[in-house]
């Protein structure tokens, strides 16, 4: 048996495959390691951004808001697109944001104008901020259901910062839903994460 260095062929080759398993190993553990980790993440920052859209309701903190050509207020945070007379800070009924399966990002938007104040999204007049996944560290992360429709709005009134759920204003009566969960899923790990919202508490927590 040819030897090289003192060691055989085959001795050689055994130590190339065997470090070549453990390499391959190593790899695939690693890169589900920062799947997980990449997940992790989206769960964190959605639930820092509900987080947040209920401490600057409860702060009563201004939007940028101007008159649109038909006479209604908008948001002009993003854009002055649209605007017809100057953008000036202004305090919002309420901040919510709009989550939609299937999408990577989801949209922070204000209840700015009084005549269509129903707390959930109403379009582009009422856009503050959008959240892209990806861009904040959880890539091939998206929002893969919200209790089972097709989308989900989670608002929080000026001052006292009361939870609204697609439209359903528990001050106002009995209605529902009183809680919702968003999934979040990692479509290479096909793992999923959810962040769950009550109504009734104000809680909102990683499951």
């Amino acid at each position: 048996m040819h030897k090289r260095d003192g060691f055989t062929l085959i001795e050689v080759m055994v130590s190339v495959t065997i470090m070549g398993i453990i390499a391959t190993i190593a790899f695939f553990s690693l890169t589900t390691s920062q799947r997980t980790d990449q997940l992790n993440t989206a769960a964190r920052v959605v639930e820092a951004d509900l987080r947040s859209a209920q401490s600057r309701a409860l702060t009563a903190e201004n939007i940028k808001t101007c008159t649109d050509n038909i006479g209604l207020k908008k948001s002009c945070e993003i854009s002055t697109v649209g605007c017809t007379d100057a953008c000036v800070p202004a305090p919002p009924a309420g901040i919510g944001i709009r989550f939609v399966p299937g999408k990577d990002r989801y949209t922070t938007f204000a209840e700015v104008e009084p005549s269509t104040n129903d707390w959930r999204y109403s379009g582009t007049r009422e856009d503050v901020f959008t959240r892209v996944l990806a861009a904040a560290g959880a890539p091939n992360v998206i929002v893969s259901a919200v209790s089972g429709s097709s989308t989900a709005d989670i608002a929080f009134k000026r001052q006292n910062g009361s939870m609204v759920i697609d439209g359903c204003d528990l001050s106002q009566g009995t209605c529902t839903p009183v809680s919702l969960t968003i999934t979040l899923k990692h479509t290479k790990l096909n793992v999923t994460r959810t962040v769950s919202v009550n109504a009734i508490t104000g809680r909102i927590s990683i499951q």
